[in-house]
């Protein structure tokens, strides 16, 4: 029996609900984090977040064909 404020180093790390960080996030800070991939989204939602995010932030680089960015 352990403690109950210890944990074994051996033990895996806890999982973190990163969709609370984010609910957590909008609410509190009114700050939005989106994966412009998600496929909860509809097309046409990921497009304008993707022309908001270009906007912001520029248009991301090109990648060559072997993933690298192209310079």
């Amino acid at each position: 029996m352990t403690p109950s404020g210890y944990r074994s180093p051996l033990r895996g790390p806890n999982s973190v609900d990163y969709d609370a960080i984010k609910k957590n996030a909008f609410h509190d800070q009114s700050v939005l984090i989106v994966n412009i991939n998600d496929t909860k989204l509809p097309w046409q939602d990921r497009e304008l977040l993707k022309v908001i995010g270009e906007r912001l932030y520029g248009k991301k680089p090109a990648r060559a064909q072997d993933g690298r960015k192209q310079e």
